[in-house]
């Protein structure tokens, strides 16, 4: 019997606390896993089973960010915390580093 890869279970146990409803690909491969607009407010969400992100994983993430506007993104990761400017064509934009088990105990709140 196969498993499914840790990543995948990680990625779901996320869509599914957050009850999500839409997330993003683009025309290059790129994927953002969750999407929520409350207010007006677009939020974009990766989700990565790692503690050191590189810039080269969030592209998709800056990609969205950038494309539609959003100046703050967020990256649920296995245990980092913490928060990173980056610039992507030009613009800056805020990326918080959010521990996964800590993301789902905040949703109730």
């Amino acid at each position: 019997m196969e498993f499914p890869k840790i990543d995948k279970i990680v990625e779901n146990l996320a869509i599914v606390s957050e009850r999500v409803k839409f997330f993003y690909r683009g025309g290059k491969g790129e994927e953002v896993d969750i999407v929520k607009k409350e207010k007006g407010k677009i939020t974009a969400i990766e989700v990565k089973n790692s503690n050191k992100i590189t810039k080269s994983e969030i592209k998709s993430l800056l990609s969205f960010m950038n494309r539609y506007g959003v100046s703050e993104g967020t990256v649920l990761t296995d245990d980092y915390e913490g928060k990173r400017e980056e610039t992507w064509f030009g613009k800056r934009m805020k990326i918080n580093f959010i521990p996964l088990w800590k993301w789902v105990l905040w949703l109730d709140r």
